[in-house]
C-alpha cells in the first residue's frame, strides 16, 4: 500500500500503535471520509456503575404518548399497511393509520442499535475512534452486509456507517458482540459473559423502556425475521424523533455515502471500502434516518423532514414495493407539516 510503514523497521513499535498510525497517515480530507472532530471521548472508564442500564437525559424522555390528533385534512392515499406522523417540537402524532400495530421492522431495528453504542459509547467514555476486530460470527452473517470480513480491524464510527448506509447486519453483530461485553464488564460479570449479543440486545430493550416505547421488544440487533422483534409505527416514530437529538446520530444517518479504511488482520496493511446510504430520499432533502425490508416486515421507511421552523419523523411498515416507500413516506411527510 505505497505509504505504509515497514513492519521490520518498527520492531519496537506496539502493534495498536501501528495500526493506527496506518488509519492516520491517510488524509481525513480525502472525499468521503469522515473523522468527525466530536469522536474524541477518553479511554473506557475502570470505576463504571454496575448498572447494566444507561442514564439517558431529560431530554431524551420528551417523546410522550398521546392518542391520534384530528387534522385539518384527510391523509393521503399510500400503500403502507401502518403508518404514522409525529410533530418532533411536541411529542404528539399528527397522525396515523395503524400505528400502534406490532409488527415486525425490519433494518429500522438498527435505529436503536446505533442509538445504544453511540449512548453507552458517551456515557462510559469510550473512543469512537477504537479499533474492533470482526470476529468470525459477524463476518459470516447473512442479509445485507458491509462487507466485512473475519479478522479485519475497523473503528467503531466506520462500523456505525456500515450499520446504517448499507445496513450492514454484519456490522450490527461486530457492534452488538463488541458492547455486549462492555455492558457485561460494567455489570460485573466479564468472565461469565457467554454471549455478549444478549446482553446488548438487553440493553435495546432496557433503552425502549426508558424511552416508553411499551408496544416494542428486540430480539436481536439487526432486525431479521423474528416473531418477538416487533414494534409499532408510533414507536419507531418516538425513538427516531429521541435518536435525532443526537448530534452524531444524525451526521451518520444523512451521510448519503462513507468512505473508510479497515485494518487487514496482520495489521500492518488496509484496505479501503465505502458505502452508499440505502436511502434515495436524502438527496431530496430529508433528514435521514432508516431502510428496512424482510419478506415479513415487507418494505420499511423511516425519516424527517424540516420545513419552516417545523419538523415532522414518519415512519411506513409493509409498503407494496421498495418503490413505492420513496412515493408513501413524502406524501405523509409533506401532509404532516401542513396540519402541524
Amino acid at each position: 500500500m505505497g505509504d505504509q510503514p515497514n513492519p521490520r523497521s518498527l520492531p519496537s513499535l506496539n502493534r495498536r500503535n501501528v495500526i493506527r498510525s496506518l488509519l492516520f497517515k491517510i488524509p481525513a480530507s480525502q472525499q468521503g471520509t469522515t473523522f468527525a472532530p466530536a469522536l474524541h471521548f477518553s479511554n473506557h472508564s475502570s470505576d463504571c456503575s454496575s448498572s447494566t442500564s444507561t442514564d439517558y437525559s431529560d431530554k431524551s424522555r420528551k417523546i410522550r404518548s398521546s392518542s391520534h390528533t384530528a387534522s385539518s385534512s384527510s391523509p393521503p392515499h399510500v400503500s403502507a399497511q401502518s403508518w404514522a406522523v409525529l410533530d418532533i417540537k411536541s411529542g404528539k402524532l399528527v397522525g396515523g393509520f395503524r400505528e400502534q400495530q406490532p409488527r415486525e421492522i425490519a433494518s429500522l431495528t438498527k435505529i436503536m442499535t446505533c442509538y445504544v453504542v453511540l449512548n453507552v459509547a458517551e456515557n462510559y467514555h469510550i473512543s469512537l475512534e477504537s479499533l474492533v476486530k470482526v470476529s468470525r460470527n459477524a463476518a459470516e452473517t447473512c442479509g445485507t452486509s458491509a462487507r466485512l470480513k473475519e479478522g479485519e480491524e475497523i473503528q467503531i464510527w466506520d462500523l456505525l456507517h456500515g450499520l446504517m448506509l448499507p445496513s450492514g447486519n454484519d456490522a450490527a453483530v461486530c457492534l452488538a458482540e463488541h458492547f455486549g461485553k462492555i455492558i457485561a464488564k460494567i455489570s460485573g460479570i466479564e468472565g461469565k459473559c457467554k454471549e455478549p449479543i444478549k446482553y446488548f440486545v438487553r440493553e435495546m430493550n432496557q433503552t425502549a423502556k426508558e424511552l416508553g416505547l411499551n408496544s416494542t421488544f428486540f430480539n436481536n440487533p439487526h432486525g431479521m425475521s423474528m416473531p418477538k422483534n416487533k414494534s409499532t409505527a408510533t414507536d419507531v416514530c418516538k425513538l427516531a424523533a429521541t435518536a435525532l437529538e443526537n448530534e452524531l446520530f444524525q451526521m451518520i444517518c444523512c451521510a448519503e455515502y462513507h468512505t473508510c479504511y479497515v485494518v487487514q488482520p496482520s495489521g500492518y496493511s488496509y484496505r479501503t471500502t465505502w458505502w452508499q446510504n440505502t436511502n434515495k430520499l436524502l438527496s431530496e432533502g430529508f433528514v435521514g434516518v432508516k431502510t428496512g425490508v424482510t419478506p415479513m416486515a415487507g418494505p420499511c421507511l423511516c425519516a424527517s423532514l424540516k420545513s419552516k421552523g417545523k419538523q415532522v419523523v414518519v415512519v411506513i411498515l409493509n409498503s407494496k414495493s421498495i418503490d413505492h416507500r420513496w412515493t408513501d413516506l413524502p406524501r405523509l411527510a409533506h401532509w404532516g407539516l401542513n396540519n402541524l
